[in-house]
């Protein structure tokens, strides 16, 4: 019981430690959101995503439909290899963008995957659908990247199956914001705000933890294990 109520006093004894300095608290958020500010000043690129899809088509021999189909999940990965990057930056024709910066926009997966940008689903029984989706800072960049993979995926495929039974369903005709600039600067700064809030909150009850001045009479008993021969009364 006296272990209960030594940590319950302590408890009090942070909480009313928090509340009179509640003003200090105030300023250090203030602060830390002022810092955040001042590091988000910079104008923040807002990122757009254009998608471009491809498809095996359903046309030709039993044969040859099945194995674009089997062909189009057995190889998605494909489209974000080196070879089909490379390919793709070519057909953009921008000396910035090359393989790599290709390679870090564009990913593709199965649809169960959450975590891709590129799925694969099934429209009928004979046919299978590619949706590539490019990321980057332009709009324009974003749906050419997008179209420039998709044309260098269907080349590669027919390069691999020797048919060309995988085609461009739709091109990239429109772009749209996948990151915005100035929610991305406001994120930023409350999390710095909170930041300096918790941490001067933790500064305030470490020190009141490990604080050794004694101001009660249990304390004295406590910590200093020395009889209390008296106590002098405060006057207001």
């Amino acid at each position: 019981m006296k272990y209960r109520n030594e940590i319950e006093i302590d408890v009090g004894r942070c909480f009313r430690a928090l509340k009179n300095k509640y003003r200090l608290i105030i300023i250090m958020s203030l602060l830390f959101l002022l810092i955040g500010v001042a590091c988000t000043l910079g104008e923040r690129e807002n990122k757009y995503s254009a998608q471009a899809t491809v498809y095996s088509v359903s046309s030709g021999s039993y044969t040859e439909s099945k194995t674009g189909i089997s062909a189009m999940n057995d190889y998605v990965d494909v489209a974000t290899s080196y070879k089909v990057c490379q390919r793709a930056a070519y057909i953009i024709g921008d000396k910035n963008i090359d393989a790599d910066t290709v390679m870090k926009s564009i990913k593709v997966v199965e649809s169960e995957s959450s975590s891709k940008t590129s799925s694969v689903s099934y429209m009928t029984n004979d046919s299978a659908i590619i949706i590539i989706t490019a990321t980057c800072e332009s709009k324009k960049i974003s749906m050419m990247m997008a179209d420039a993979v998709a044309d260098a995926f269907v080349l590669e495929m027919a390069d691999i199956l020797g048919t060309d039974s995988v085609q461009v369903l739709d091109k990239a005709y429109t772009s749209k914001i996948a990151l915005d600039g100035n929610v991305q600067k406001w994120k930023i700064r409350i999390f710095a705000a909170v930041a300096g809030c918790m941490l001067t909150c933790f500064m305030i009850v470490f020190f009141e933890i490990f604080d050794r001045y004694i101001r009660t009479t249990r304390e004295a008993s406590i910590r200093g294990k020395l009889p209390v021969i008296g106590i002098i009364p405060e006057y207001k």
